[in-house]
């Protein structure tokens, strides 16, 4: 039972890198592609972070993040403003200085989540993205502290080439 679900899980994760390989051998890497690419991720990162807010945070009510949200008294309309306002960068400073922010040892489940009048036991896959890898995962050597689970996808590859490509 455990067993079997395990040995299904990991044939998913492997099934889902698999293809995603196939999916990274037909991508376009050329230095026009990966331009285009950075352009339109540029032109378009204000409403790419509002639907990722929409998808991993404000349809999770489990979100630590929306708790978080919440306590600073920010909800969706405040925030959809404060990104068409302040831009990305402003948006997040705002969000920084009213407290919507998570330490590295809070991330890591090391330390309880605390705002003022809110404390959240939170764990490492409390803020795990649902929309994040769905490949194979690793362990993290733990050098600072306890090892982490680190989700790999190979389609997130042809993303990162074109940011950290030298031109």
């Amino acid at each position: 039972s455990y067993r079997r679900s395990g040995m299904f899980a990991d044939l998913r994760r492997v099934t889902y890198f698999s293809l995603g390989i196939r999916e990274f051998l037909r991508a376009d890497l050329s230095d026009e592609a990966l331009a285009a690419r950075l352009r339109n991720d540029l032109a378009t990162r204000e409403e790419r972070l509002l639907a990722l807010l929409d998808a991993v945070v404000f349809a999770r009510p489990r979100s630590p993040y929306l708790k978080l949200l919440h306590w600073a008294g920010i909800e969706r309309g405040d925030l959809i403003a404060l990104v068409r306002d302040r831009g990305v960068e402003g948006a997040l400073a705002r969000l920084r200085d009213a407290g919507v922010y998570v330490t590295a040892d809070e991330l890591k489940g090391r330390a309880p989540l605390a705002r003022g009048s809110l404390s959240l036991d939170v764990r490492g896959e409390d803020f795990d993205n649902p929309l994040g890898p769905r490949g194979l995962s690793t362990i993290t050597g733990g050098t600072s502290g306890e090892p982490l689970r680190v989700g790999l996808s190979i389609t997130d590859l042809a993303e990162d080439i074109a940011y950290v490509r030298p031109w």
